[in-house]
């Protein structure tokens, strides 16, 4: 068959409606891997367009425009569940006379709908009425009894389907279309392809169906949430460690499948995996011939397999101290028996990366924020909950999106709701996926039930921010001190975060010592607190508890030490971050009427002169300057200039003379 004709006249007015449109395409002489890479009708030689990111897409007549003034081969369409539309793609579906082949001839007839030829002009794609069970978002299967790879596709979400508008068949419109729900079950039953089927019996393919970034992204995100897989993707230490090496390579496919919620096709499924430690200890790139055994295995209709002998394995792996597997890791500390290893075995360890809720401030573990009462931290732990849960900035930086848990535990509703929408400018929609709790038992067994409550019913959790800490402590045993005390009580939230990989965020109070030249021992309580703690944040007022500007002071184990500037906006009550302090230290260094002065006065290479002469010539250009009237005190303001002038690329030096000291300032740069 030839080519067909594109017409995306012919699309369906609902469809055409929704600002859900990509370009495909784009560019002249595409590799074949390219050529499907959906990209932004608004900028096309820009970013690739996402399937998860609806900021990427544009509307039907904008992607048209383009389409027809560009070089894009076609324009596609990003479904989604609201469409409450089934996209369908028969692959080799029609003979060479265009005539359906069996057992397509059939499905169609139960798939009323808008229909048209794919580009190959050998097969069909189809939007009808319906959708498809939980579990079942998306699915891909190969048809294992015919040799020319005759293909089911079935999508409702994270997929575009490149359209051609070459009509096959009399329906241009869907909203008096019947529903397709009938047919759709039917070929669901037929081909196995309910969720706890899988797609089976498939090599692994050239080309992948997805882009390869939008594959790794669906693994990356399945990795964060599930440690059985990011387990099994970095078990390098092979083979057969489990006595049973089949059985490990099975374990592996199975939890891939269901970590990604069996969202991938096996053939992307199969490229994504084979990025992975685990593939790449295998031979023959890696050992191909066995990827249908793996997956058909884990396709069997009952799932029995999969679940009674596959993810047996890795629970075996996972318990079994005995088997001692040096290459096992996972989210939690995984050591060699003993906790003990040389510095070789280290070097070996495909360790995880520390993973953070907010990147370079608050890391998975147990941090600390830390301030006087009603200095507003609890403003800043909400609002670290809101930005997290919803995906937007805190503190001026970009979070990890992922559900967050605040107990409010001294607040009532009424006060939370008014904070809540202050914090969200009454633009904002308030996110789901940010759970508050006002109630609370005291840290132990039953507070520990409701937080593993939340995380299983959340996945993917980042933030469980306690406000405050003092609510849930309990009291110090008899005879134990203040010290031990402290680690005693933080201990297991550490551990329970590091389990999680999640950040808990302790909100605490300062003491009244004001004595100490370090800042975190202002602390209420014991350096316990700072021993156990992952990260420690603490807001302090120079001028009182009623100044906008603070210095947040942020230390621990992976965030590097360092103070920065913040100030309480009064009008959303959300505080920003200036900079670090030095920064705003050399940002006043260099707005200083006296530097001004002396890059002036070495524009031209050098100055020579006493700092009686020099404070002349700052207030000859600044005459408002503020400068000392005695010669002492000038030459203390001016040895403060002196030392920083290296920023500004001047070279200060000093030669005493009979009477006074003459001062050199030397341009460098």
């Amino acid at each position: 068959m030839t080519a067909p004709q594109f017409d995306y006249d012919n699309i369906p007015p609902e469809m055409q409606a929704r600002r859900q449109w990509v370009l495909w395409g784009v560019g002249k002489n595409l590799n074949p891997k390219a050529v499907k890479i959906p990209r932004q009708a608004k900028n096309p030689t820009g970013p690739n367009a996402s399937s998860t990111d609806p900021q990427t897409w544009a509307e039907f007549q904008e992607a048209h425009a383009w389409y027809q003034i560009g070089d894009a081969r076609g324009i596609g369409y990003e479904i989604t569940p609201a469409d409450g539309l089934v996209a369908v793609d028969f692959d080799h579906c029609l003979d060479t006379a265009g005539n359906l082949l069996p057992p397509f001839d059939e499905w169609i007839k139960a798939l009323p709908g808008y229909w048209e030829l794919s580009q190959s002009g050998t097969g069909l794609h189809g939007f009808v009425r319906g959708t498809l069970p939980a579990g079942c978002s998306n699915k891909r299967r190969i048809d294992p009894q015919n040799a020319d790879e005759r293909e089911v596709e079935l999508y409702v979400q994270e997929r575009y389907i490149a359209l051609t508008g070459a009509l096959w068949g009399p329906q241009t419109t869907l909203a008096d279309a019947p529903s397709a729900q009938p047919g759709i079950d039917a070929i669901l039953e037929q081909m196995h392809m309910r969720p706890e089927d899988a797609a089976a019996g498939a090599a692994l393919p050239d080309v992948p169906d997805r882009p390869e970034e939008e594959i790794t992204a669906i693994i990356k995100a399945a990795l964060a949430k599930s440690p059985d897989f990011y387990t099994l993707w970095n078990w390098t230490e092979r083979p057969g460690k489990l006595g049973n090496e089949s059985k490990d390579d099975i374990a592996f496919v199975c939890s891939a499948w269901k970590a990604t919620e069996y969202e991938l096709s096996a053939g992307d499924l199969m490229h994504g995996l084979d990025a992975s430690p685990w593939a790449q200890t295998k031979t023959n790139s890696p050992e191909k011939d066995h990827w249908d055994k793996w997956f058909a295995c884990g396709a069997r209709k009952d799932g029995a397999y999969r679940r009674n002998t596959a993810l047996r394995a890795y629970q075996r792996a996972k318990q079994d101290e005995a088997a001692k597997i040096e290459g096992f890791t996972s989210l939690a500390a995984n050591l060699p028996a003993g906790g003990v290893f040389t510095a070789a075995e280290l070097d070996k360890m495909n360790l995880p990366p520390v993973q953070w809720a907010v990147p370079g401030l608050l890391p998975a573990g147990l941090s600390f924020l830390v301030a006087a009462p009603k200095m507003g931290k609890s403003w800043m732990a909400l609002d670290l909950c809101l930005a997290v849960a919803s995906g937007g900035e805190w503190l001026g930086r970009k979070v990890n999106q992922g559900p967050t848990l605040y107990l409010d535990l001294e607040d009532s509703a009424n006060r939370a709701q008014a904070r809540m929408r202050t914090l969200l400018d009454g633009f904002t929609a308030a996110p789901e996926t940010c759970t508050f709790r006002l109630l609370a038992p005291i840290l132990g067994p039953d507070l520990f039930k409701i937080l593993d409550e939340w995380v299983t019913a959340n996945p993917g959790a980042k933030v469980v921010c306690i406000d405050t800490f003092q609510k849930i402590k309990p009291a110090t045993g008899k005879n134990e001190t203040s010290y031990s005390a402290d680690y005693r009580i933080c201990a297991p939230l550490q551990s329970w975060a590091q389990q999680y990989n999640i950040c808990v965020l302790l909100v605490h109070h300062t003491n009244k010592n004001k004595g100490s030249t370090d800042i975190f021992e202002g602390i209420n309580g014991s350096q316990g607190l700072m021993g156990s703690a992952d990260a420690v944040l603490m807001l302090t007022k120079g001028d009182g508890r009623f100044a906008e500007e603070a210095t947040l002071s942020v230390t621990g184990r992976d965030v590097d030490m360092n103070q920065y500037a913040a100030r309480f906006n009064k009008a959303n009550c959300r505080w920003e971050l200036l900079g670090t302090i030095e920064e705003q230290a050399l940002q006043s260094f260099e707005s200083n009427p006296a530097v001004l002065t002396i890059k002036d006065l070495t524009a031209g290479g050098e100055w020579k002169g006493t700092v009686q002469e020099l404070a002349e010539e700052v207030l000859e250009r600044y005459p408002d300057t503020d400068l000392p009237e005695t010669a002492q005190g000038l030459r203390s303001y001016f040895s403060k200039v002196w030392p920083n002038l290296k920023y500004a690329g001047i070279e200060h030096k000093a030669n005493r003379g009979a009477k006074q000291r003459t001062h050199i300032l030397r341009k460098t740069r």
